[in-house]
């Protein structure tokens, strides 16, 4: 019995799938392991108190019991060793697979492709395949089919009868039945047409076929299918399996997706097949089936329909907001794992002032409501009431997804790495980062056009998001700038968040980096040029000395000379140190995001923000600015 059988007797313990089991290890001649099946499945009747089912058990147990005096005459034909027999191979690659020390198809079968496409010459790798499931598929037909006829005894006759009528009360008996016409060993006792073709009459030699069946490979799919195209369809069933458990790992939010493909009958309603090389990993299929029990999270989940469709809209209303969106692209690959989307726009505050906004986002899977505090956001079920710990951790995973791209992204721009390149090519511009020596930046800039770098997450959801800080038309935590808004809010909220940093940027007294920069450096290389003037003037008196030949100045002049040079050596470390504290000061500026920098609005600037901001616009500007405790007059 395969570990599948096992696990699905443990998963469904069924009287019928007992009885079954038993059968099929019969017919294989494993008589010990269906007399085990026929046991349990004999106990498990009698603890569910079926009459019916103890009976059948019963008497199974006792007829298997039975010792057999015709075991001796189950011997197997050997088949001759001809490889054209086998589908595919003609006479040229039988003499290859001669030539290349294959001894049997036997062998043959158990050869790797790789193996026999290297040794072999002139054969592919999937060549090499068609042969090796070919010679397979031979096998199989030859241990299914290959049996010399068995003694007429009254005990085996007995227990062959039952199981073939038995078998005609299952659902699936005519599929059984049309196989044994085909391809059973028993033909005889349903049809008295011979079941074999010309090609399968080889000759029989008197070799005993030992009971224990080697274990095959192969096993039956669908009974008019071909063995190719049952491999095709393995191959097919296991990629897709393989795709969905690598989504799950790096992204649990794609759960609805992988259900349908669990819920279709495309893959619960199919036979296993299990092939040497291509076995179905059984970890994997027990991580679906773990998915597959959470029925509150599918509950709680958008379709794959609801979800593209929602997808479309946010894409179509982050266009209409004049935002470009960067697309998914193998060499950004770590920025958008965890997210949607990425939105950027060019905010031009002024000549030489402009600020790159850039919004990753993440569309909320969950068909309830999110409640935003300032520590969680926690999620509010619409069906499902009671508390599902596997729920309550998706939230959770948004945050650290769009705080893992937040960081990404950052790290990318001031390391001009792929995603800059990208973003140069949206803006039409070359950003350049300017850094200092010891390699610490100071600001972005394009020629005189200083750019401001601001990332902005947002969580966009179908249905309505709760606040609980304050009444406010946007969702936000303060400590980690994360905007949590509805589907309806979206357009609102993206001219929002260019107004907001917009009015910022226009009453804030602070000055532009690149400015600050370019005149400390202006000052501290004038501030040189002014120090080396007594250099120049302690040398031309030295000149006039020795043109006069006044040497007994010369000592004096040596000694005014070291004074001078101590006096102007701390002016230059003076002046050195003056620049080198604004360049630190604008690359701490540089390091602090932008959302944690304090900005002091005085009354005036606030009156004409205000001018420029609904009511509720300007109680969420000062919220997101100075805090929910505000002491301002005008607010």
């Amino acid at each position: 019995m395969t570990d599948t059988q096992k696990n699905l007797i443990q998963k469904e313990p069924d009287l019928k799938f007992y009885y079954k089991l038993a059968e099929e290890a019969a017919q294989a001649y494993d008589i010990e392991q269906a007399l085990k099946i026929s046991k349990d499945g004999l106990k498990f009747a009698q603890s569910q108190k079926k009459a019916d089912w103890v009976e059948k058990f019963d008497t199974l147990n006792s007829r298997l019991s039975q010792p057999s005096s015709d075991q001796s005459v189950l011997t197997t034909s050997i088949v001759k060793e001809d490889f054209t027999i086998i589908k595919g191979v003609g006479p040229a690659v039988a003499k290859k697979l001669n030539d290349g020390n294959i001894k049997s198809i036997e062998v043959l079968a158990n050869t790797p492709p790789r193996t026999l496409a290297s040794s072999i010459a002139g054969i592919g790798v999937a060549t090499a395949q068609k042969i090796v499931n070919g010679a397979k598929s031979h096998l199989t037909l030859k241990k299914l089919n290959d049996f010399s006829q068995p003694v007429e005894d009254d005990n085996y006759q007995q227990i062959q009868g039952d199981f073939n009528e038995n078998l005609k009360g299952e659902d699936n008996s005519l599929k059984y039945e049309e196989n044994l016409e085909n391809k059973g060993p028993y033909s005889k006792s349903i049809n008295n047409e011979p079941w074999f073709e010309e090609k399968f009459k080889y000759s029989r030699l008197g070799r005993s076929y030992n009971r224990r069946r080697k274990e095959i490979n192969l096993q039956e799919y669908e009974e008019d299918e071909d063995v190719d195209e049952k491999i095709d369809d393995l191959n097919e069933i296991n990629s897709e399996i393989n795709n969905k458990v690598d989504l799950i790992k790096t992204n649990n939010l794609n759960i609805t997706q992988v259900r349908e493909i669990i819920d279709s009958k495309e893959i619960i309603e199919r036979k296993p097949i299990l092939i040497e090389q291509q076995d179905v990993d059984l970890g994997k299929v027990d991580t679906l089936s773990s998915i597959q029990d959470e029925k509150e999270t599918h509950k709680e989940s958008l379709s794959y329909q609801n979800l593209n469709k929602l997808t479309d809209v946010i894409f179509g209303e982050v266009k209409l907001g004049d935002f470009d969106i960067i697309n998914k692209h193998p060499d950004l690959r770590v920025i958008h794992d965890g997210i949607d989307m990425v939105a950027i726009k060019s905010i031009q505050v002024h000549e030489f002032l402009d600020l790159l906004l850039l919004i990753p986002i993440k569309i909320c899977r969950l068909k309830g409501s999110l409640i935003v505090s300032e520590d969680k956001i926690d999620y509010k079920p619409k069906e499902h009431k009671k508390n599902n710990f596997h729920i309550d951790r998706i939230p959770l995973s948004y945050m650290k997804a769009l705080d893992k791209a937040r960081k990404v992204i950052y790290d990318d721009i001031v390391n001009r790495g792929k995603f800059s390149k990208h973003l140069d090519d949206h803006l039409n511009t070359n950003i350049i980062v300017k850094k200092t020596i010891t390699n610490k930046v100071l600001f972005l800039h394009s020629g005189q056009r200083q750019y401001k770098l601001l990332i902005e997450p947002l969580i966009v959801c179908q249905n309505s998001v709760g606040f609980t800080e304050k009444v406010l038309p946007f969702a936000y935590q303060k400590t980690n700038n994360f905007h949590v808004v509805s589907i309806s809010q979206l357009t609102k909220f993206l001219e929002y968040i260019d107004q907001k940093y917009m009015l910022s940027e226009e009453y804030d007294e602070q000055k532009r980096a690149y400015k600050v920069y370019y005149i400390a450096k202006d000052r501290f290389w004038l501030n040189m040029r002014n120090i080396g003037f007594p250099f120049l003037l302690y040398s031309l008196v030295f000149i006039f000395i020795f043109i006069f030949q006044q040497y007994s100045a010369l000592t004096l002049l040596i000694n005014l000379g070291f004074g001078l040079i101590g006096l102007l050596s701390i002016i230059i470390g003076y002046v050195f140190l003056k620049f080198h504290k604004i360049k630190v000061n604008l690359h701490h500026d540089f390091a602090i995001p932008y959302y944690q920098k304090s900005y002091s609005f005085d009354e005036t600037s606030l009156t004409l923000i205000k001018d420029k901001l609904t009511p509720k616009l300007m109680e969420q500007f000062t919220y997101e600015w100075i805090g929910k405790n505000s002491h301002h007059l005008i607010i």
